[in-house]
């Protein structure tokens, strides 16, 4: 939000945002938001969700990742954002206003699955155009909060989609680095250009690679999300989370996965904290 501007997402007495859960204490909201949320993303994971991959789509992943949380979820905001970013030395991105939200997004959503190539491209040149798009659309930021999550999860499904496979365990235990990285590949100003998306790169590559060395373990293994259906079916429980570890320690048995930068530090919440 502009300092000038009243934030209608906030509570009127306290700066949080208001939510399902009634809590007006932002570590509070935080702790919870992560468990709701988090548990949302690997059902996500495991029952993928059927769609075109255009800007309906999208709001369709941030409404059942939020749904739980705030009444807006999957609903674009309706305010201008700013976030000082520590990495930018506390400028903020020059995030789409509101008007232009679903323009800005579908025209990105449209110019990558338009893409037949993909499954062309060597790791480098792949790492650095998904990383693009990736960006790209972080940098709308069409919610007034949880694009970090909605957008890394909207794209690893679609990359699946076309048999991309991505790590996606990999973003979620570098989560601070990686909104650290989106932030890096999308400052872009109307008057100047201050992108770096090296870091943004790297960690896709290694998301990418880990995902081809999931792939081959998969030709001698059921995938998570295939056990997860037939315990569905078998009529028990199915613990998804428990699913993708014991996927892991088959696959240290087949193929080493590419391991995180020894910079990365894992947080959390990766959008604002959130």
């Amino acid at each position: 939000m502009h300092n000038n501007q009243i934030d209608p997402y906030l509570y009127p007495d306290v700066p949080v945002l208001i939510n399902k859960l009634g809590i007006k204490d932002d570590e509070l909201l935080a702790k919870a938001e992560v468990d709701i949320t988090c548990k949302a993303i690997y059902e996500i994971a495991a029952f993928p969700v059927e769609g075109s991959y255009d800007f309906n789509h999208f709001c369709e992943f941030h409404k059942l990742i939020f749904d739980e949380v705030y009444e807006w979820a999957g609903v674009p905001r309706t305010v201008p954002i700013e976030k000082h970013e520590a990495a930018l030395g506390y400028m903020s991105i020059e995030y789409a206003q509101p008007d232009n939200i679903k323009r800005d997004a579908g025209t990105i959503l449209n110019k990558m699955t338009s893409v037949e190539k993909w499954k062309t491209l060597d790791t480098e040149d792949l790492a650095a155009a998904v990383s693009c798009y990736m960006a790209e659309l972080w940098r709308i930021h069409p919610f007034r909060d949880g694009n970090t999550r909605t957008t890394i999860t909207f794209i690893c499904q679609y990359f699946e989609s076309i048999g991309i496979l991505m790590d996606r365990e990999l973003f979620e235990q570098n989560a601070g680095y990686m909104r650290t990285a989106l932030v890096a590949a999308s400052a872009l100003y109307s008057d100047v250009d201050l992108r770096k998306s090296d870091y943004l790169v790297r960690i896709v590559k290694d998301s990418l690679e880990s995902g081809l060395a999931m792939h081959k373990a998969r030709h001698n293994t059921v995938s998570y999300p295939q056990r997860a259906i037939k315990q569905k079916v078998s009529g028990e429980k199915p613990s998804v989370l428990e699913a993708i570890r014991r996927d892991k320690e088959q696959r240290k048995h087949t193929s080493q996965p590419a391991k995180p930068l020894e910079s990365r530090k894992s947080k959390s919440r990766g959008d604002d904290g959130r």
